[in-house]
Parts: structure tokens; sequence; C-alpha cells
């Protein structure tokens, strides 16, 4: 059976880089629209003031529940970038030892002949 890609099982993968993102802009936009309910009622001036402060307050509550929410989203998508950095260098050495030896360096990794590696 073949096995697929680490990189591919990251793009299905529950936990990876586009399912972070879609979550994380599902809580941005949430971040917004309390923002914008916040704005406008302290622009209102029609209602009474303590019930406006109550419900600010419970916008605000909300707003930092959300904040909260997004840290660690944040954060794990700053892991998944350095690791796509990481292999983004491994695969470019990769390419570059293949020029240096003469092989085609997009060719995939398992097709390399593994008898032609230097041991050291």
């Amino acid at each position: 059976m073949v096995v697929i890609s680490d990189k591919i099982l990251r793009i299905v993968a529950p936990s990876g880089r586009p399912a972070t993102t879609a979550a994380l802009y599902k809580l941005n936009l949430q971040e917004k629209a309390l923002e914008r309910q916040i704005s406008e009622l302290k622009s209102s001036s029609g209602t009474s003031g303590a019930d406006v402060q109550e419900e600010i307050r419970k916008l605000e509550t909300k707003l930092s529940e959300i904040q909260k929410k997004m840290e660690p989203l944040k954060a794990q998508l700053e892991e998944l970038r350095e690791q796509e950095d990481k292999e983004a260098e491994a695969s470019a050495a990769a390419r570059e030892a293949a020029l240096r030896k003469g092989e085609n360096p997009y060719a995939h990794p398992l097709k390399i002949d593994l008898t032609s590696i230097d041991r050291k």
C-alpha cells in the first residue's frame, strides 16, 4: 500500500493549515461583528445608559472569549508555517545536492538510487 506524503496528510487533517486558517478566519469574523456591535451601542444615545453599559459589558466579555480562542490557533498556524519553511529548506538542500551529483533535482526522493548515498 502506498503511503500518502506528509504534505497531503496535513491538508486533509483537521489540524492542518487550511483547517486552522478557516477556524481563525471564522473567529476573526465573529470578533469584527462584536466590535461593530460595541461601537454601534456606544454611539447610540436613544436608550438608557445602564442598559447600554450592561449590553456593552456582555459584548466585551464575548469579545475577550473569542480573542482567547484565537491565541492557540495563531500559535498553531505559526508552528505550521515554521514547519513548512523547514521542509522547504530541506527540499532546496536536496535539490542542490542532486544538482551537484548531476541528477534530476526535482525527482521524487523515493526514485533516487539509494546505493549512491554517501555514508559518513
